[in-house]
């Protein structure tokens, strides 16, 4: 009898040994995201921050109700691709580690945008183009100042290989620091050449001239035969008190689905240029967007906050936009 209770309980104890090594702990501490309003198919890096007893054990899954995880499966970070419908998504992580299991989600709202940045964190030169140019966070505000090194110094947003068709529709908010008579801040949109085409557009910049108020906008043409490039002036105007120098000022360019190009600085529409069909039309011109951002005169430092982008017919007014 004395040998069946020993026998038993050395049973029991190797039962509950068992157990024990296969009971594991998972404490989630938090799943974060770079913030959690996004633009249309942009990519936001998330991690998951958790507490284990054993990290060589965890497992990490993720998923999403909308757009897609892009990492390979089973990193404690990943990177979500929005979806390219602006809505509500929600994205998770399940964390395991042997045998427990922990799930937290985030939701995450994409909205109707194409692009965005405030510039406040420190991704925000990712994607730019820049020649001639310096670039700074300003402290005080988060904004970016930048300063031209050479006349045409030039601050884009690439958008690499995705074409972006019109409607197309851009604001900055901006500041000009310092500028000597005759400097210049030029918005630009810079244009996909067309393969095959002995003549297409480059780009077309809204010019300002600060301190007098002095604008214009400007058509840059290449022709192939000729190797040549032209600048048109397609519209000229004067407007002081809005393209002021010493204050932050709203100022969107924006071509329309009849490749009509519209000009607004805070609420006032300064043009509305309607001859850019005709112009396209006749030379087998294509305003596809390559490009778009700043260009500045050497010397000049312009502080610029809240890029926003449209692709889908929304058109920014040259006025405070929230998200």
């Amino acid at each position: 009898m004395k040998k069946t209770i020993l026998s038993t309980l050395f049973l029991l104890l190797l039962i509950l040994s068992s157990c024990s090594s296969d009971s594991g702990s998972v404490k989630i501490i938090s799943l974060n995201t770079f913030g959690n309003k996004v633009c249309l198919n942009d990519r936001v890096k998330v991690f998951v921050s958790s507490q284990v007893d054993d990290v060589s054990a965890a497992k990490y899954t993720w998923g999403c109700s909308g757009g897609a995880m892009t990492n390979p499966a089973g990193l404690f970070e990943n990177i979500w691709q929005a979806p390219d419908s602006a809505g509500t998504y929600e994205i998770w992580v399940t964390v395991e580690s042997n045998g427990a299991t922990e799930t937290r989600k985030a939701v995450m709202t994409v909205l109707d945008e194409y692009f965005y940045s405030n510039f406040e964190t420190p991704y925000y030169n990712e994607g730019y183009s820049t020649s001639s140019m310096t670039l700074a966070q300003v402290a005080a505000d988060g904004s970016m100042s930048l300063t031209a090194t050479a006349d045409n110094g030039r601050w884009l947003k690439s958008w690499g290989d995705t074409t972006l068709y019109t409607p197309f529709s851009m604001q900055l908010k901006y500041m000009v620091k310092t500028i000597k008579s005759g400097n210049y801040v030029k918005f630009r949109q810079v244009f996909k050449k067309v393969t095959g085409a002995n003549k297409y557009a480059m780009q077309l910049d809204f010019v300002t001239y600060p301190l007098t108020g002095v604008w214009n906008v400007t058509l840059d043409t290449y022709d192939l035969s000729l190797g040549t490039t032209t600048t048109q002036t397609l519209a000229t105007g004067t407007n002081l008190a809005l393209l002021r120098a010493s204050a932050y000022t709203y100022l969107s360019m924006s071509i329309d689905t009849n490749q009509n190009l519209i000009v607004f600085c805070n609420g006032t529409q300064l043009c509305n240029i309607n001859n850019l069909k005709t112009l396209a039309d006749a030379n087998g011109f294509k305003y596809n967007i390559a490009s778009s951002g700043i260009s500045l005169t050497k010397a000049v430092v312009v502080n610029v906050d809240d890029y926003f982008v449209f692709t889908n017919g929304t058109f920014c007014n040259g006025t405070a936009r929230t998200r």
